[in-house]
């Protein structure tokens, strides 16, 4: 089939259809005519390497804070199910608005895959070495991941306080924190 002059669906002598979009096109669920139908994205196999096969977004709203030096979950959480193993997972993680109130403390966050720490992503923000309230910003990671399976990854952060005497934090104001998960064909 051809539109304006240009190939975009052709027939292989297997009866096999390929949908040409050219660059920048994109293919969603819909069905045309009566007996050609697209269920939904195409499979991984009709990529090549460094094309984006899905993304996952959530937005945290609401002030977090905590005062414990030990390490808790911030509520900023995402899942992906990659479609072949030899996928990866681009991460793009935004922790706005990073706070330490009063005291000499300050505020680590350390970054997970389900339960497997990938370090400490930001580390003594909003340290001032004394007992000043500071905003320090956004904390911001950027992760290309490997996890090596075709089963639901979950990724999280935790955060802490340092010194265990008073509170950290983020999305101050009404600022939004958020993860991005893109699975990338390898």
């Amino acid at each position: 089939i051809k539109l304006d002059g240009t190939t975009f669906l052709t027939k292989d002598s297997s009866n096999n259809f390929t949908l040409d979009v050219g660059s920048g096109g994109t293919i969603s669920q819909g069905t045309i005519g009566s007996n050609v139908t697209f269920p939904g994205p195409p499979v991984a196999g009709t990529f090549k390497g460094g094309h984006i096969l899905q993304v996952v977004n959530f937005e945290l709203t609401g002030s977090v804070s905590m005062s414990s030096s030990t390490y808790q979950d911030t509520g900023l959480t995402a899942s992906i199910t990659p479609a072949s193993a030899s996928h990866k997972i681009l991460i793009h993680l935004v922790h706005n608005t990073v706070f330490k109130n009063t005291n000499n403390t300050w505020a680590n966050i350390k970054f997970f895959r389900d339960t497997t720490s990938l370090g400490n992503f930001a580390e003594v923000l909003g340290y001032t070495a004394d007992s000043s309230e500071v905003n320090v910003g956004a904390a911001v990671l950027n992760y290309l991941d490997s996890p090596n399976t075709t089963s639901s990854v979950t990724y999280k952060t935790q955060i802490n306080s340092e010194s265990n005497n008073a509170n950290v934090g983020f999305n101050r104001n009404g600022t939004k924190s958020y993860i991005t998960l893109m699975e990338v064909v390898a």
